[in-house]
């Protein structure tokens, strides 16, 4: 559970949940949090919410009427040390910020500063599973200023017209819109 501010700042929430349990276990308390925080998307590794778990998440969010976007991130063949690359420089421009006063901080803290020669890494692969997530998502474009342009009907906005519908389609086919 975390957000990202209008700074591209990420907030970790202080009631994520993050421990050593049975899966249905894990399953409970993900549908808890979507309940009560409603993100507008959820990212898990693909092999763990969508093969494994898949049928029986769908039909347990469908029971409790859970309509959270739930997008598998597979985070290739890379090893862990890698994966963690894509937050990494954010933690280090300070950019991402822990709840201090969380039960789970001192756990979460300890693995970090023992990773990669720590014995566990689960905070470690949550926060790179953020970065990865992050660098998929297309950030939103500041609302377009009106310009004076060309008069309508001329040659000269037929043109602008023109380029314009040209940028859009070109942005439509890369993907961009």
């Amino acid at each position: 559970m975390f957000g990202v501010d209008e700074h591209d700042d990420i907030w970790i929430l202080p009631d994520l949940f993050w421990d050593r349990v049975e899966t249905d276990e894990t399953l409970e308390n993900m549908l808890r949090l979507m309940k009560e925080h409603k993100p507008l998307c959820w990212w898990a590794e693909d092999e763990h919410i969508n093969k494994s778990l898949g049928p029986f998440r769908i039909k347990r969010m469908n029971e409790e009427k859970i309509y959270t976007m739930v997008e598998g991130i597979s985070p290739g063949r890379r090893d862990l040390k890698a994966r963690a690359r894509s937050i990494q420089g954010r933690m280090q421009m300070r950019k991402v910020h822990f709840p201090v006063f969380a039960s789970w901080w001192e756990a979460a803290k300890n693995e970090l500063m023992k990773f990669p020669n720590g014995t566990h890494d689960d905070f470690v692969s949550f926060l790179a599973l953020i970065g990865l997530g992050l660098v998929k998502e297309i950030s939103a474009s500041p609302p377009m200023q009106k310009k004076d342009g060309p008069k309508s009907g001329t040659l000269a906005w037929v043109k602008s017209q023109t380029k314009q519908q040209e940028r859009i389609e070109k942005r439509k086919a890369t993907g961009g819109m």
